[in-house]
């Protein structure tokens, strides 16, 4: 937006708002996005501290953290060479195809203890027969 359309973002600058709502196009479809971005963090972090430990959920944290910070500096060096948009696209395919294949997978939970099993039979958690 800075870049393509400095005058957008000149009028988004000197009168901001965190409402989607009240702002142009361009920049309602930029705050969404923060505002997704934000439920998706929240959404995450209760699903590690959930399942993990305070200590392991802290370091899972800053690991995820770290690819974070890592791609964010990637695609900002990236994207002015304009070869960036080309890792962007490659890097939303790949994770797209993933997470298609994710959601197409068989998934089982254990009745007794609620782990993660591989198939049906003997959980290798608590012992506990699934069928």
């Amino acid at each position: 937006m800075q870049v393509f359309r400095p005058d957008v973002w000149e009028r988004f600058y000197y009168n901001p708002t965190l409402s989607p709502l009240d702002a142009e196009l361009l920049p309602a479809i930029f705050l969404s996005t923060l505002w997704l971005f934000f439920i998706v963090l929240l959404a995450a972090l209760e699903v590690v501290f959930r399942r993990l430990g305070p200590s392991e959920a802290l370091f899972y944290l800053l690991g995820l953290a770290t690819a974070c910070i890592f791609c964010y500096y990637f695609f900002v060096l990236t994207v002015p060479l304009y070869i960036g948009y080309l890792f962007l696209l490659l890097f939303f395919a790949y994770y797209s195809y993933k997470m298609f294949v994710l959601l197409h997978s068989v998934h089982y939970t254990c009745g007794a203890c609620g782990g993660d099993l591989q198939g049906k039979g003997r959980c290798p958690h608590c012992g506990a027969i699934n069928e």
